[in-house]
């Protein structure tokens, strides 16, 4: 969401704000935003089942990794 004012990324942030249909898919939802100018702001809305302390460590750290450039490459899945 990129907009000259923060009313594009309030109406944003207002739509994602609903509740997670378990059975439809991951219960994450993701949203980057950016004010004219300003710096991007990433949004991470995440059910309650998965953001205990372990976890929200983690993805903290992997995206702190991706953001600074710091991630080394995983091996492929085979």
């Amino acid at each position: 969401v990129d907009g000259p004012n923060e009313t594009g990324l309030l109406a944003a942030l207002n739509a994602s704000v609903r509740p997670f249909d378990l059975w439809a898919g991951v219960p994450m939802r993701f949203l980057l935003g950016r004010i004219a100018g300003q710096p991007r702001a990433l949004v991470l809305d995440v059910h309650h089942a998965l953001a205990d302390a372990f976890s929200m460590e983690a993805l903290l750290a992997d995206l702190t990794a991706l953001y600074t450039g710091t991630a080394e490459p995983a091996p492929a899945c085979i």
